[in-house]
């Protein structure tokens, strides 16, 4: 199953895995990755020497395409130049919508993933110029916005029959 998103990604199927920690990802990551997915890994509450240290490992487990996410709360910019020097295929972001940090990526080759939660989120992510838009309910741990998966449907079928 081939879609845009694999082709702009270069992967073999629509499957991005979710970022989560501060926990250590890298071997799920790198899974992902060889089984033709977007492998991502995330940078909370880590310093970037040890950021480093699990990209290059993730780097030495997989010669496939992967995401650093990062966090708009908090932001830790030390960590984002880290990884622009590091170059992955994707940066991806929730909690935040920086045209800034987007422009930087682009700059140096990388995709942009931006984490929406709302249609305002979304409108105001590809204007700031994001490549993709990963639309995240309330049911992700609470980092996102109201509009659950499920409620978001039943919600745009009421005001439809109004």
């Amino acid at each position: 199953m081939r879609s845009g998103l694999c082709e702009q990604l270069g992967i073999d199927f629509p499957i991005v895995l979710a970022p989560f920690g501060p926990w250590e990802e890298v071997d799920l990551a790198a899974a992902v990755c060889e089984a033709g997915g977007l492998g991502s890994v995330g940078t909370a509450v880590r310093s970037p020497a040890e950021l480093r240290e699990q990209w290059e490992r993730l780097r030495d487990l997989t010669d496939r395409p992967f995401a650093i996410n990062h966090t708009g709360r908090p932001f830790n910019e030390d960590a984002f130049d880290a990884t622009l020097e590091f170059g992955p295929a994707a940066i991806s972001l929730h909690m935040g919508i920086p045209a800034d940090l987007i422009a930087a990526a682009h700059d140096r080759g990388i995709l942009w993933l931006q984490t929406v939660g709302e249609d305002g989120a979304a409108v105001a992510a590809i204007d700031a110029g994001a490549d993709m838009l990963v639309a995240q309910g309330a049911e992700a741990g609470g980092n996102s916005g109201w509009v659950g998966g499920h409620d978001g449907a039943r919600a745009r079928g009421r005001r439809r029959r109004r």
